[in-house]
């Protein structure tokens, strides 16, 4: 539930800031460049960081 609370809403501004730039372009292509851009963002901020305020009480 805490990675979904942080995943969530950076999944939609990515979405909200890529959208004028591909929503022209077919669906899964779209996915070719938020899916990358998603897991990065996650892999790089938001783990590490949920990880250095939370990761006493995910340890139990």
């Amino acid at each position: 539930m805490l990675l979904t609370c942080a995943i969530y809403p950076l999944l939609l501004v990515i979405v909200m800031l890529t959208d004028p730039l591909v929503h022209v372009l077919p669906a899964p292509v779209r996915y070719l460049v938020v899916v990358p851009l998603m897991t990065a963002s996650v892999v790089w901020g938001v783990l590490p960081r949920l990880h250095r305020w939370f990761g006493r009480w995910l340890a139990r």
